[in-house]
């Protein structure tokens, strides 16, 4: 796909007349495996604690797939909500193009071209904000305990971050000449963080992929890597020696994996003993409450813990059955997590009102008025969250109750008839 462009950043980079970026064979996405957090898919976790999705080329590389990607924004960070008509001019900072599979050596990525037309979005990227993270929809399979599969995957956006879940694979990858010094010096640090998760993951691809990839000759850790013989004479041999002590470092931390998960078992059993040897005196309980009421604002810094994204998911299907559950990005910010837990909120106490009996439950606690739940706090939203779906939970149970009832009560006035009817038969068979 052509670009008229007049200015050319680097390889991939051109800025068009009106000074539009635009940013050529980003990879977007790709096949393999995927390391998430407990909570963060419908998959229940292994025994190190964390959940391996994989995604095969049939998935990634699906026409719906690919079109489901065409055409839409690129947004800066993840949004809290989907992308939709309604706030897509506070959220699009740019378009989505040509996306397509890589061929040769990139057969295994989602390549798309990038068109960003927001100049704050446009200063980032030149800045070093340069890795992608696709905001979708997907369906998955669980395998096993800690391990699932991927499908049916239907795109909503493509996102600038600071750290994607595929790391600097997938990003705007140029040369990056103009990049700033502050984006060189993580680099490295990008490069093996890759190498720890695809260790973690277990996925071969990845590994021999990044193994055959290196930093850029003037990235400053290859600086420090070159060495001096007895002669002055340098060699840049560097690389190799840091990928070894990489590969050594990984096969101890392996061999450690399940003493770190036992210490930890242990440590968490020290502190619940801890916890029933305090004080249960009435009054510190409620000082604590208050307190940590006061401090509710530092909680957005703080990462739910999967029991707490679990609660409210299942909080959510009471009072709006089959609702889209947001999937948790593990590398997204706590506050951006917590930002989207609180639109899940919002969403499922405004189609609960939209019924007569949601309408019943909740409109007393704002004295017969319809709420606003987009104008209140999240604080206030999850008060209502809470309170409404205990309502709605204890309701269900209520009714399901009186079903059993009801229907025990049919069988017996059911058997009751045929009884009598077999009496009735009995007498005039006599008569």
């Amino acid at each position: 796909m052509r670009f008229y462009t007049t200015d050319q950043l680097g390889p991939n980079r051109h800025l068009t007349p009106e000074g539009f970026l635009v940013c050529k064979d980003v990879a977007i996405g790709r096949t393999g495996d995927m390391v998430y957090a407990p909570g963060e898919v419908p998959v229940e976790a292994g025994p190190d604690g964390l959940i391996r999705i994989t995604r095969d080329a049939d998935a990634v590389f699906h026409d719906d797939t690919i079109a489901s990607f065409q055409g839409k924004p690129i947004t800066l960070d993840h949004p809290p909500v989907d992308v939709t008509p309604r706030n897509w001019c506070s959220l699009a900072k740019g378009v989505v193009q040509h996306v397509r599979r890589g061929e040769g050596t990139s057969d295994s990525l989602l390549l798309a071209d990038l068109l960003i037309t927001d100049q704050a979005t446009i200063d980032a990227v030149r800045d070093g904000l340069r890795q992608v993270s696709c905001g979708y929809d997907a369906e998955y399979e669980q395998l096993k305990p800690g391990y699932g599969r991927q499908r049916n995957i239907i795109g909503n956006h493509v996102a600038l971050v600071e750290k994607g879940r595929c790391g600097e694979r997938c990003a705007i990858r140029d040369g990056d000449k103009s990049m700033s010094a502050k984006a060189k010096k993580t680099r490295w640090t990008d490069f093996k963080s890759r190498i720890t998760a695809a260790f973690k993951a277990r996925d071969e691809g990845e590994l021999q992929t990044l193994l055959t990839e290196a930093p850029e000759p003037d990235d400053p850790t290859k600086g420090e890597a070159r060495e001096e013989d007895s002669n002055g004479n340098s060699s840049e041999n560097g690389l190799a020696a840091k990928v070894d002590a990489i590969v050594a470092r990984l096969d101890a931390l392996e061999a450690r994996l399940g003493a770190t998960v036992d210490r930890k078992a242990k440590d968490e059993r020290k502190e619940s003993e801890n916890e029933e040897d305090e004080d249960d005196d009435e009054d510190e309980k409620d000082e604590k409450k208050r307190k940590k009421s006061e401090d509710s604002a530092s909680t957005r810094d703080q990462a739910p813990s999967a029991s707490e994204i679990q609660d409210i998911f299942a909080r959510a299907e009471i009072l709006a059955p089959g609702i889209k559950l947001p999937t948790m990005d593990q590398a997204a910010k706590p506050a951006a997590v917590r930002d989207s837990l609180c639109a899940l909120r919002r969403l499922a106490l405004t189609r609960f009102v939209e019924g007569e009996r949601g309408r019943k439950v909740v409109l007393p606690f704002f004295g017969g008025k319809d709420p606003d739940f987009k104008t209140m706090t999240c604080d206030a939203v999850q008060g209502v969250f809470v309170a409404a779906s205990e309502i709605a939970k204890r309701e269900n149970n209520y009714e399901a109750a009186l079903s059993k009832d009801a229907i025990a009560q049919t069988r017996a006035t059911t058997s009751a008839i045929v009884e009598i009817n077999k009496r009735n038969k009995e007498f005039w068979s006599r008569s």
